[in-house]
């Protein structure tokens, strides 16, 4: 299996859930969170790192 064979795959099933969905990026959101939460894996959900302020140097 070459990969564009596996690119091909993934877009299709990417077309796949985006007609299911009527390319509703609210339903295809919805969904997902709904596999998540009613899935058995666990999920980690982590604080978003703070940015220190960083100056740009002259070259």
């Amino acid at each position: 299996m070459g990969q564009d064979e596996i690119i091909r795959e993934l877009r299709a099933i990417r077309e796949d859930l985006a007609i299911r969905h009527n390319y509703d990026m609210r339903a295809l959101f919805d969904e997902a969170k709904r596999r998540e939460r009613d899935g058995d894996r666990k999920v980690v959900h982590l604080e978003p790192k703070q940015i220190k302020n960083v100056t740009k140097q002259s070259a």
